[in-house]
């Protein structure tokens, strides 16, 4: 079975793509530059260099390696007027409005730099959304082209590619969670221009490359010996390096790529590999690759130091073993964009692997909302023959096909179209809890860049807690909150709060507990004068999410998950998210980090603060509710 999409499926949403997406950067140049300045410094020698010289610097230019149209894909000749935009001789970095210097006295212009720079990129995305067009090439000369992110793109999957370049209108707009994930990975990269004093940043986007490639001329020429955000093209490929350091006493560079997590994955040494080649390929030898990752040990005291933030991790073998594939797959993927329509390709694991594609709507959209991919904890490999056999629907799945005791329940259910309930083994399960119940909830953000002292890079730290107490079988139910200020650490009256609205008895129940009970542990380390109680709420929590997980009762509404978010609409009917203005944990994170950014005006704080209130305590009444629902189930007795 081919599963590819209908070519006729469109959809209307907006083309937005990340404010800092950098895959359209390129000149309409068809030379490659050769550069290759006097030594400078290296990641290993960070004192300011010495002297203000310009280096000598030799430009060449090797015909063919860009060929573009401005006419739709597969047209070759260029469109007239179309020539190299070579950068001017003696341009200074420092003045007019493409190039200026971080100097070691100067790092408060880092903020406002940077600041200006997002707003000029709002506007661009602005653009997009709107159909406004921008100054510089026309759209179809810019799809022909290939950037580092394109090129990264390609390596996941063609059509994506292909998609990505000449289809942008099926992209749907930026959800709020993603546009997040994107101005966090931005704030590390200017965290990372601190880590290399004296640097130089290239300022222009990726709607003047001309003026950037420019910029980067002068910087060299000039004897700049850090440089941050450089344009430079070889073989139809434009990449800008996060930082690149001349080596002290050599003709050559150090790359350093700024990575916002804490390890090093492949996908991160294909990013560096590609820059390497076009980096050699215009005449900056490299002698070392790094990945600049977050140090997931690093406690904050006081400001975020940068040397202790990130750690550097040498890749450099590893970047040298992918080179010679680099050239290969360059080729490839002109042939894809050359085309007059997408490449043929199946889905499967590539489609969020390495990371999610913004087409998956369009080219999954033959497959029915509930199907052969929804069953629970289920491996792409292991459905691939149902697939072969066009079988899609649960329904349709043959009785001797293996699955697991959950993925069976899951089947069967959908077959019959009735719950299932295991009464014994939710009775049991039941009887673990004891009265009082206090029914726990916390909300929590985990930014890279730890907020307060005491804290570590991406470490989860409540803000906001919510708790419903029923004293007795079948009794009312008493609601207590707490949610930060937003303008300090939450945690220590957090702390206060529950060791003071949590009585010395009685089950704390939560789901998903071990998140809850993650959290209990952290408080009570950071705030020993809570120790004991801490731990004692911790030691007597009990999972909600259990019996759901241990397929105790399973119904077809859950569709193979039992997120709270399935399972309650489904047991509780009338009682859900729908309406709330915040309606899941991301949203609130979010939320809560614009409250902390000063980002609101006194009437949207006012409204932020209540849609908080009402989703966290939705979510303990919500438990509440589900346990009341599970007794009547179990048939237990009052």
């Amino acid at each position: 079975m081919r599963l590819r999409a209908s070519s006729a499926a469109e959809s209307a949403s907006a083309a937005v793509r990340s404010t800092f997406a950098r895959s359209d950067w390129l000149n309409r140049s068809a030379s490659t530059r050769f550069w290759e300045a006097e030594p400078g410094r290296g990641v290993g020698d960070l004192e300011p260099a010495g002297g203000t010289g310009t280096a000598g610097l030799r430009v060449g230019s090797q015909e063919g390696d860009i060929k573009e149209s401005d006419g739709p894909p597969g047209a070759t000749s260029p469109p007239e007027g179309v020539r190299p935009a070579l950068p001017s001789a003696g341009r200074e970095t420092g003045t007019g409005r493409t190039g200026f210097t971080i100097t070691d006295a100067a790092h408060a212009r880092v903020g406002r730099l940077a600041a200006a720079r997002h707003a000029r990129r709002r506007g661009h995305c602005a653009r997009i959304a709107s159909g406004t067009p921008a100054s510089g090439p026309g759209p179809a000369t810019r799809a022909m082209r290939l950037s580092k992110s394109k090129y990264i793109r390609g390596l996941q999957c063609h059509k994506s590619l292909w998609l990505y370049s000449f289809r942008k209108d099926l992209i749907p707009e930026v959800p709020p969670s993603l546009q997040a994930i994107f101005d966090q990975g931005h704030r590390i990269g200017e965290l990372a221009w601190r880590r290399f004093p004296g640097g130089s940043l290239i300022e222009d986007d990726h709607d003047h490359i001309p003026e950037a490639i420019e910029s980067t001329h002068a910087a060299v020429s000039a004897g700049k010996g850090i440089l941050f955000e450089a344009a430079v093209i070889h073989d139809g490929v434009l990449v800008r390096p996060d930082v690149l350091v001349r080596v002290k006493g050599q003709k050559s560079w150090d790359l350093v790529e700024v990575k916002g997590a804490t390890g090093v994955k492949d996908v991160y040494v294909e990013d560096a590999g590609v820059q390497k080649y076009v980096l050699e390929g215009a005449g900056f030898p490299i002698r070392k690759t790094s990945l600049m990752v977050v140090n997931s040990e690093y406690v904050r005291r006081g400001d975020v130091d940068p040397l202790g933030f990130f750690v550097l991790k040498d890749v450099t073998a590893k970047v040298a073993a992918i080179q010679e594939d680099i050239p290969g797959r360059v080729r490839e993927m002109r042939a894809v964009l050359a085309r007059k329509d997408a490449p043929d390709i199946d889905i499967g694991p590539h489609c969020r692997d390495p990371y999610d594609c913004e087409f998956i709507h369009h080219c999954w959209e033959h497959i029915p909302d509930y199907s052969v991919f929804d069953l629970c904890r289920v491996r792409y490999e292991k459905i691939r023959p149902l697939l072969d056999r066009s079988i899609l629907l649960l329904q349709d799945i043959p009785a001797d096909f293996p699955l697991t005791k959950a993925q069976q329940l899951q089947v069967e259910v959908e077959k019959s179209r009735k719950p299932r309930v295991d009464k014994a083994g939710l009775a049991a399960a039941l009887e673990e809890p004891r009265y009082p119940l206090h029914f726990l909830d916390f909300e929590t953000i985990n930014p890279a860049i730890p907020p307060y002292d005491g804290l570590r890079p991406f470490q989860q730290t409540p803000f906001q807690a919510s708790l419903h107490v029923q004293d007795e079988p079948g009794g009312p139910l008493k609601h207590l909150e707490y949610l930060g200020d937003a303008r300090s650490d939450p945690r220590p009256a957090l702390a206060r709060f529950l060791a003071e609205a949590i009585g010395p008895s009685g089950s704390v129940v939560a789901y998903n507990a071990a998140f809850e009970g993650g959290r209990l542990k952290e408080l009570a380390e950071a705030f020993p004068e809570h120790a004991e109680r801490l731990a004692s709420l911790r030691e007597r929590l009990w999972d909600l999410a259990a019996p759901f997980r241990q397929c105790l009762c399973v119904h077809p509404a859950f569709r193979g998950r039992w997120s709270i978010k399935a399972v309650l609409p489904a047991l509780v009917p009338g009682m859900g998210y729908d309406g709330l203005a915040i309606a899941e944990g991301g949203a609130a994170s979010i939320a809560y980090l614009n409250l902390m950014e000063g980002k609101l005006s006194k009437a949207e704080e006012r409204k932020t603060i209540a849609a908080l209130k009402a989703y966290c305590g939705q979510d303990t009444l919500g438990m509440a509710r589900l346990w009341e629902a599970l007794r009547k189930l179990a048939a237990c007795p009052a």
